[in-house]
């Protein structure tokens, strides 16, 4: 009889449980909260060498850091149009993580080796209204 009692009770407890429902949400490939119209630049910057170069505030100011042990050197950078090697589309099977921070008309983009050794900061912003590149900087460790 004991069995029996214990069984049902179970049984009636497990009945009574609210069922929780989790949602899982897609990532996004570029962050929900970048600028309207950000993700359609962005994609197209990459996969269209002349509006690549359209958008390009050139010379475009930079910098290059090395970092060692011992010391920190950052040299100021100047990137000029006839130099200029086009960026391809972000490939996140290189090894290499992405994250963007967005202030207003500001979109600051960094990509980072998973060991942490190499950097890149690109910087983009609204000029004349339309999205172009303002800033790009690398950071290199060699410790």
């Amino acid at each position: 009889m004991k069995k029996i009692l214990f069984i049902a009770l179970v049984v009636f407890l497990g009945a009574c449980r609210e069922e929780k429902t989790v949602q899982v949400e897609e990532e996004p490939v570029l962050s929900t909260e970048l600028p309207q119209g950000f993700h359609d630049f962005y994609d197209q910057f990459h996969s269209d060498s002349n509006f690549q170069m359209q958008h390009i505030i050139f010379p475009l100011k930079g910098t290059a850091t090395k970092k060692d042990s011992m010391e920190t050197i950052t040299l100021d950078k100047e990137y000029v149009a006839e130099n200029w090697k086009l960026h391809k589309p972000f490939n996140a099977d290189a090894g290499f993580n992405r994250s963007f921070t967005a202030m207003g008309d500001l979109v600051i983009e960094k990509m980072q080796d998973d060991m942490g050794l190499f950097t890149i900061e690109r910087r983009w912003g609204k000029v004349d209204s339309t999205w172009s590149l303002i800033y790009y900087g690398t950071t290199e460790k060699t410790w």
